[in-house]
């Protein structure tokens, strides 16, 4: 038996078998009784710290093969693409791949069957590119490209590397693309390899920043002694390592296409370049001799520069001189006209008008990619979304299918030519350039009508960035903002906030993911002003705006503004919307489309960038992450039962009860806004009542009810009625302290009074209004009118008694003479009489106006709040999916008030008050 056969039985028993022979297990059984007495150093050493690598196969009707477990990783390697195919770089056959995806710029590496998507930059198309990675003992995964430090973290275990393993053909076979498809991978790759350990970092920068190989001596994979099954797809080539560098930046592409000076700014801001400008006498000399290799086509070119009232060279934006560029001979000799400049086949400058045309130069900082939106997804599958320029061919090459956008010179048109399909699929007739959003004809045999055109938009724009139609770049954040950033204003147009297809499909409410569960619609209320309040019509008008909030999921939005009133859907019938009504009205009024407005609030920071498809580029939101705000400010009248036993120390309450159509109730519910759900923003003291508090709540049935606690000012009838009247009541007692010799006057004070107090209950009483019950004030005008007829009656017996009391023999129409003992009993009733309607008359008018004081006082600040309040909770985003009841075991249905938790805060849930009065009417049937 070989040491490799006594190493598999020892590390890797029955668990790695692919299929088990009757041989096989015997085999196995006996390996480990004789290792154990024979194999020991081996296993010693195959035990020690260090893995080692098996390369050994088996013969194939074992059917097995030996794994060794690799704790740590490092790979790098350069790779030079022309085209991609099926989004894929590199790929081994077994144990590694490494994916390119176009889209998003993601990066998918695949270690032994796990894989981890990451971001990576941009790889440049027909450039030299590099890679390194490495994994440590805890799956801390860093990656370079470039040069540049693009992942760095742990690599999660159900994704990715789970105690990696590399099988012994990963070192024999390593193939480039699919092995059923050797079209996948047209490009070059050179210096792959892979370590047993982790690298340093700063080895990796340096390779992929300058090719320097790193320190340790690759023992995983050596490319310099590997081995390369070359055939007529594949060759192989030796190159000095020196020679593979990528390019140096900037560039200066020339364009031979004749401009002026201003056309040729806007061309090289189109191609993602500036108008080159030398800053020093080098940069002059390397732009000019770059020129000069085209000189048969380009003798002069433009430079951005101008000539001054000094007949001298500065910068177009200043008047400082440029001391490195001479004039030709004979210049300057335009005058005042000639402002613009040009270089000569000498080298030198000469002045020309502002519409001289010339060739020109485009400085780039870095390897720029156009992309072709709005393409359709048909087509998706044979032309690129992605392209690089060659600026000397004056075409765009597909950086995936390979596919050509180019100026046909035959037919003087641009031409989306597909390698593949052979043809050209799309056409774009006299442009002088395809960048920007530009309608192309569609070609014969595209299967589409060559009468109709597709928006196509060819760009240069960075993502964050919006491509105007006229292909200049602009921040995406400048789209909608009020303000004409592009030169074309097209970031202005098509400023719906709603993206996507799905717009004006949806009619019915929002799918939940519990069955039973409700849609959240959270309400918000300010009371703006409180119109009329009609006491005898039973109604209060009331101006309020009304604020709803819910989340769609099934919507997109597109470039949402911090400020939520630039987010305005135009139109309602784009988006399902929630049927509101008042109960407590007429009609039960509905609001209605004319009378609210639509907005987006956004909740997320940051959006996705559009796909591809599209031809207009937008930060894309999510709707189950962002709020939509329906807003309707309305005037309406409301229902209020007033009750005025207590006027005018009254306190009324009146309220506007809101809920959802009955055909929604059981998908819809109305939940107060989380935090601030009502503000009052009128004047608190009205005409006749000062506004004390306001409160919404929910009650059992859903309806959210809001509450305005209404205090009378009495102010006015205090001045008006009681103090008169007070007086008057005054008046009528203090005659019950006067002597009785004047009887004439003290009656006539008290009828008086009386009379008075009588008119003045007359005018008050029209005044107010008219109730089958007595209000506080109606009984005070009753005691004022019964008080002074009170005291008329005491002063008429006190007279009467006095007149007995005064005759001691009385003579009248055959009446018998008053004894002496009648006169006696007389004078005990008349110091009788007196004496109580002196005391009590004035002491039960006292106790009546202290309690009217008294009720008055307790009706002013002891109902000033509304029995039930709601307490603030979380905020907006979290939006929560159920309420679930509390308390002891109590039956919510039973109680009055039942008491619900929300995301861990608490609000108070009122019950209706229909069922009351439903079971009053039973109890009534009952009895009758």
């Amino acid at each position: 038996m070989t040491a490799v056969d006594r190493y598999q039985a020892i590390c890797h028993p029955l668990t790695n078998q692919v299929w088990a022979s009757k041989k096989s297990k015997f085999m196995i059984f006996l390996a480990w009784i004789i290792s154990l007495v024979l194999c020991i150093p081996q296993a010693i050493i195959f035990h020690s710290p260090k893995p080692y690598i098996c390369t050994a196969t088996f013969a194939p009707n074992w059917g097995m093969k030996v794994d060794v477990k690799v704790k740590e990783i490092s790979l790098c390697f350069a790779f030079n693409f022309y085209y991609i195919r099926n989004q894929d770089i590199l790929q081994s056959q077994v144990d590694l791949r490494l994916v390119f995806k176009e889209d998003g710029n993601a990066g998918l590496i695949a270690i032994k069957g796990g894989s981890r998507l990451i971001e990576l930059p941009t790889f440049f198309q027909d450039e030299w590119n590099s890679l390194c990675m490495s994994v440590d003992l805890t799956g801390n995964a860093v990656m370079f490209v470039n040069g540049l430090k693009t992942f760095s973290n742990k690599i999660s275990r159900d994704l990715s590397v789970l105690e990696p393993a590399f099988s012994p053909n990963f070192m024999e076979k390593l193939i480039i693309g699919f092995a059923n498809r050797s079209d996948v991978f047209r490009g070059e790759m050179t210096q792959f390899n892979i370590w047993s350990t982790v690298l340093d970092e700063q080895e990796m920068r340096l390779f992929t920043d300058s090719f320097q190989m790193p320190t340790p001596n690759p023992d995983l994979l050596n490319w310099k002694r590997a081995t390369f099954a070359t055939g007529a797809l594949v060759r192989s080539t030796k190159y000095p390592l020196s020679s593979i560098q990528r390019k140096a930046y900037p560039q200066y592409n020339i364009y031979q296409s004749y401009s002026n000076l201003e056309q040729a700014t806007g061309t090289c801001k189109k191609y993602g370049g500036v108008l080159a400008k030398p800053e020093t006498h080098e940069d002059h000399i390397k732009i000019f001799r770059a020129v000069q290799a085209r000189q048969d086509r380009c003798p002069e070119y433009v430079i951005p520069f101008r000539k001054s009232e000094a007949n001298t060279i500065v910068q177009l934006d200043s008047l400082d001189a440029i001391a490195f560029l001479n004039w030709d001979e004979g210049q300057p000799n335009g005058g005042t006209d000639q402002t613009a400049l040009v270089v000569t086949e000498s080298g030198n400058v000469k002045d020309v008008e502002p519409s001289y045309s010339a060739c020109f130069v485009c400085k780039f900082e870095r390897q720029v990619e156009f992309r072709l939106m709005g393409m359709p997804s048909e087509l998706g599958r044979y032309i690129d979304r992605v392209y690089s320029y060659n600026h000397v061919m004056e075409r765009f090459k597909g950086k995936k299918f390979g596919n050509f956008i180019a100026l046909n010179p035959n037919e003087s048109q641009w031409e989306i030519f597909s390698c593949e399909a052979g043809k050209a699929h799309y056409i774009l007739e006299h442009a002088d350039s395809p960048i920007g959003l530009r309608d192309w004809e569609n070609a014969q045999g595209t299967g589409k009508s060559v009468d109709a055109t597709t928006a196509l938009k060819m760009t240069v724009c960075l993502q964050g960035q919006f491509t105007c139609s006229s292909g200049y770049c602009v921040d995406i954040g400048q789209l909608c903002d009020g303000w004409f950033d592009c030169d074309d204003t097209s970031d202005e147009k098509e400023c719906n906030p709603l993206y996507g297809g799905n717009v004006g499909v949806f009619k019915r409410p929002p799918v939940t993911q519990a069955k039973g569960q409700k849609v959240s619609v959270f309400i918000q209320a300010e009371i703006l002003k409180i119109l009329e309040i009609a006491e005898l019509e039973e109604v209060f008008k009331v101006k309020i705006l009304l604020q709803l909030r819910w989340r769609d999921p099934r919507l997109l939005y597109a470039n949402l503004k911090n400020i939520t009133f630039s987010n305005k859907i135009f139109d309602p019938r784009q988006i399902w919307t929630p049927r509101i009504i008042f109960e407590n009205t007429d009609t039960n009024k509905e609001i209605m489309e004319e009378e609210f407005s639509l907005f987006v609030e956004q909740l997320t920071s940051e959006g996705q960038n559009s796909h591809l498809s599209a031809t207009r580029e937008a930060l894309v939101f999510n709707g189950s992450e962002n709020n939509i705000l329906m807003a309707a400010t309305l005037a309406q009248e409301f229902h209020c039962e007033y009750t005025l036993n207590n006027f005018p120390f009254d306190v009324q309450r009146c309220s506007i009860r809101i809920a959802v159509a009955k055909e929604l109730s059981d998908f819809v519910e109305l939940i107060p806004n989380f935090g601030t759900n009502l503000e009052y923003l009128a004047n608190r003291d009205l005409i006749q009542f000062r506004v004390t508090d306001e409160v919404m709540t929910l009650t059992s049935g859903g309806d959210v009810v809001i509450t305005i606690t209404l205090k009378r000012n009495f102010h006015y009838h205090l001045a008006t009625t009681y103090l008169p009247s007070t007086c008057l009541v005054l008046a009528a007692l203090m005659v019950l302290f006067i002597d009785q010799k004047h009887f004439e006057v003290t009656l006539m004070v008290a009828l008086t009074s009386m009379l008075v107090m009588y008119t003045l209950y007359q005018g008050v009483s029209n005044s107010l209004p008219k109730t089958a019950y007595l209000k506080l004030i109606d009984i005070w005008l009753i005691f004022g009118l019964i008080m002074p007829f009170a005291v008329f009656l005491v002063l008429v017996v006190w007279e009467l008694l006095s007149y007995e009391r005064n005759s001691s023999v009385v003579s009248f129409k055959g009446i018998p003479v008053i004894t002496h003992n009648v006169f006696k009993a007389a004078t005990v009733a008349y110091v009788t009489w007196f004496s109580i309607s002196s005391f009590f008359v004035p002491l039960l008018a006292l106790v009546f106006c202290y309690a009217q004081i008294c009720r008055a006082i307790w009706n002013n600040f002891s109902a000033n709040k509304a029995p039930t309040i709601t307490l603030p909770a979380p905020p907006m985003e979290h939006v929560p999916r159920a309420r679930t009841a509390t308390g002891s075991g109590t039956d919510c249905s039973t109680r009055h008030a039942s008491e619900f938790m929300v995301s861990g805060t608490s609000f108070i849930q009122q019950d209706d008050e229909e069922p009351s009065a439903n079971i009053g009417v039973s109890k009534e049937k009952e009895s009758k």
